[in-house]
């Protein structure tokens, strides 16, 4: 099997949910008749669709973080954290664009996914904030990962939370359920 490098599984996640959105449009609900190869697709209501496509771009953006700590971070404790959020994150951009993908050919009407310099999204830090940390070395960095992963992380338990209360999906449920916790755990890692 070939790896995709991070970088480009990111970017191609962030154009995916870019591209399905300015193509599709729909009621949101699941036909299962309508699913790729003849395969059932999950039921899912709006609330499902905008917890996946705001959480694959939250996270390509804490997976870009991450990806900045091995070269600039000083603390072994901040590399190891963005090492375990590369691992645990890229693979679930992948599953997330998988989703977007099926759930648009279901008739989803998935939101707009973009976000400019000075905008944010549900649970993102602003790209002025992501353009200083890329300036840092050593302690400066360090200390600056760890206020905007844990905004970041803040972010992504409000994108959760919104899953929780308003969504139908199992799958998505589930993984809004494992991370809780495991934003939980990196909170306090964070402090």
């Amino acid at each position: 099997m070939t790896r995709v490098p991070l970088r480009g599984r990111v970017a191609a996640a962030v154009l995916l949910a870019g591209a399905v959105s300015a193509a599709c449009g729909g009621s949101g609900q699941a036909d299962p008749a309508a699913a790729p190869g003849g395969a059932a697709v999950p039921a899912f209501v709006q609330a499902d669709v905008d917890f996946v496509v705001h959480l694959s771009q939250h996270h390509s953006q804490a997976l870009h973080l991450a990806e900045l700590a091995p070269s600039r971070g000083r603390s072994p404790e901040v590399k190891s954290l963005a090492a375990d959020i590369a691992a645990v994150y890229a693979p679930q951009v992948d599953t997330l664009a998988e989703w977007i993908r099926a759930w648009a050919q279901a008739g989803a009407e998935l939101p707009a996914h973009g976000i400019g310099q000075d905008e944010t999204g549900p649970g993102m830090v602003p790209e002025g904030a992501v353009t200083r940390l890329e300036a840092l070395k050593g302690q400066a960095f360090d200390r600056q990962f760890r206020v905007l992963m844990a905004r970041h992380h803040r972010g992504g338990l409000d994108l959760v939370d919104e899953q929780l209360q308003g969504g139908i999906n199992p799958d998505a449920r589930a993984l809004a359920e494992r991370l809780r916790t495991a934003q939980d755990e990196q909170l306090a890692q964070l402090k």
